[in-house]
């Protein structure tokens, strides 16, 4: 998933902007009960444990970038593996809604 710029920016950019994807969960009660469930079973032993992933909570990644990250994993430093195989992008968001509702798990 990337955002192409036409040289010299302009209307090309503005419109690849609004193109970008965004989580469709974002604010849903139900979503975020479902995202935290996943986010305890598959997330919480990485990206809780101190020295391991990030702290998911203080992330400013886009929702693009997020959806992008655990659906493929991050390659080069293969800390992050992919679970595109394991996950739907649906269950993916709902990690990602509960994550933005919060600020600590």
């Amino acid at each position: 998933l990337a955002l192409s710029v036409a040289p010299g920016g302009g209307q090309q950019a503005q419109d690849d902007a609004d193109d970008a994807l965004s989580n469709p969960f974002l604010g849903d009660p139900a979503a975020i009960e479902a995202g935290e469930n996943l986010f305890r079973r598959r997330c919480v032993g990485c990206h809780w444990a101190p020295k391991r992933g990030p702290n998911l909570f203080e992330s400013e990644i886009s929702d693009e970038k997020f959806l992008e990250v655990v659906i493929n994993g991050r390659k080069r430093a293969l800390t992050m593996p992919p679970f595109g195989y394991i996950l739907s992008p649906d269950e993916v968001w709902q990690i990602h809604a509960f994550v933005k509702a919060r600020d600590r798990l």
